[in-house]
């Protein structure tokens, strides 16, 4: 069965959700702020469990419970790249403000960042957080050089790009959602965790 996954760009001006389109096959539907149908993106299954736009929303990236990635061109509805980051489901993806990096969690417990948009998918931080708990939520600050992401055991991880360490804070229930909440001196941002 096709899971049902909303994303909304960070300019709030389009939307896209995962569906059927009218033969029954798995796509991605774009809306524009109107809920006026712009285009579909057809899928290859229905495994998907992740979407996002890039932030020009010239490209799309749907993640499935393989622990694979595809990145669409929106405009021609084409695959121009495939990759494997995981080794179980891809839980959250994000693009990098400058769309330069892609970063992907998943059920592996595991962070993948990588330049799969320009160079030919080079690997710039792929690392296992320390209990490998399922990955439920991830952010990148403005400057991409830190990621944040919560786990289903309750732990939030602070990844510094630069440095390739992860900072592990422990929990004790599972993190609902993580985020960069404003800017601070350096481009650091603060970090906001919400468990269930």
């Amino acid at each position: 069965a096709l899971k049902r996954c909303l994303h909304v760009t960070a300019s709030e001006s389009l939307i896209c959700a995962s569906g059927r389109n009218q033969n029954d096959a798995p796509v991605v539907r774009i809306y524009d702020t109107n809920a006026t149908f712009l285009r579909d993106v057809q899928l290859g299954s229905d495994a998907t469990t992740t979407i996002v736009l890039s932030t020009d929303s010239a490209q799309l990236l749907v993640g499935d419970s393989r622990g694979a990635v595809a990145i669409f061109d929106v405009e021609a509805g084409q695959i121009v790249r495939e990759y494997k980051p995981h080794t179980a489901s891809v839980r959250g993806a994000k693009w990098t403000s400058d769309g330069a990096l892609v970063v992907t969690g998943g059920d592996d417990g595991r962070i993948v960042a990588g330049d799969y948009g320009r160079a030919a998918g080079c690997i710039s931080f792929s690392q296992p957080l320390a209990k490998k708990s399922p990955i439920t939520s991830l952010d990148v600050n403005g400057d991409a050089r830190r990621i944040v992401a919560g786990t289903r055991a309750g732990d939030v991880a602070v990844v510094d790009l630069a440095l390739g360490l992860a900072h592990n804070f422990e929990g004790k229930d599972p993190v609902a959602a993580v985020k960069f909440s404003g800017r601070v001196k350096g481009g650091g941002g603060r970090i906001v965790a919400a468990q269930n």
